[in-house]
């Protein structure tokens, strides 16, 4: 199975901020769920415009599905990491959405777990065996 082009990792990221973004109504599927309705949030809220989920995208050339998934939970880790000891006593609405920042601070941390030798390797042995 091949990387994912420019518009699959749009279409991932897009899948996994789903329902999240912080000018969502609350009446919207996906969106927050006021406190004590008991049921589980969809998605953390975001304030990424277009251009900045397209910043992301570009960013992320070599990554995985599994890689995309793994930096949006980096990033969504950036607002509460800010909060230090004070997460004890803060609501969950109050958390800040996550931002651009957020995605560039994750890139740091979250790489491709596949190197361009590897996948060179693993089309090559494709072409010669063929897919299972």
């Amino acid at each position: 199975i091949p990387l994912p082009d420019a518009d699959g990792r749009t279409a991932i990221l897009t899948h996994l901020l789903q329902g999240s973004s912080s000018s969502s109504s609350s009446s919207r599927p996906g969106s927050r769920p006021s406190s004590g309705s008991g049921s589980k949030p969809s998605g953390v809220r975001h304030k990424l415009a277009k251009r900045d989920l397209e910043r992301v995208v570009a960013s992320t050339e070599g990554y995985s599905a599994s890689d995309l998934t793994a930096l949006c939970r980096e990033a969504a880790l950036g607002p509460v990491r800010e909060l230090g000891t004070a997460i004890a006593s803060v609501q969950v609405e109050s958390i800040r959405p996550l931002c651009l920042k957020d995605f560039a601070d994750a890139l740091q941390v979250i790489r491709p777990s596949l190197s361009r030798e590897q996948l060179t390797a693993f089309e090559a042995f494709t072409r010669e065996y063929g897919a299972m």
